[in-house]
């Protein structure tokens, strides 16, 4: 830190050249401090200009963030509907198969139900044939 003396008092008459060493050493000085403030001053804008330039990083992240979130929100809110419709489908698709279950197994009865009947038919032509095959034997 620099401290500034009161030079001492110039006698009455003519005015003698008093050299003081501490005066001698300002210009010197006063350039050393110049060149600090100089680069404090560079310092401080390319601070400033770092700093600037992560606010902007910030902000942009910020704005990529949000437009990411919006679009996660929107693919969940699309994939929630596609679960929803697909399970719509498949509640459709297991109520008709049940249907055609019921309709295969409605369609066995009858087949078994016809193939009784045609066993039943065949026994009593069978039983008609052996009755006219005998009744012409005689």
């Amino acid at each position: 830190m620099l401290f500034f003396t009161r030079a001492p008092p110039v006698p009455f008459g003519r005015p003698s050249r008093i050299v003081d060493p501490q005066s001698a050493a300002l210009p010197a000085l006063h350039s050393q401090e110049e060149e600090v403030v100089e680069g404090l001053r560079e310092e401080f804008h390319d601070t400033a200009c770092k700093i600037q330039s992560l606010q902007a990083e910030t902000e942009s992240l910020r704005t990529l963030k949000r437009g990411l979130e919006n679009s996660l929100h929107d693919a969940k809110h699309w994939h929630d509907i596609e679960l929803q419709n697909l399970g719509s489908v498949i509640t459709k698709l297991e109520a008709e198969l049940e249907e055609i279950k019921g309709e295969t197994e409605q369609h066995q009865r009858e087949r078994e139900h016809l193939l009784s009947h045609k066993l039943q038919l065949e026994k009593e032509i069978a039983a008609y044939h052996s009755i006219l095959d005998g009744e012409e034997n005689r």
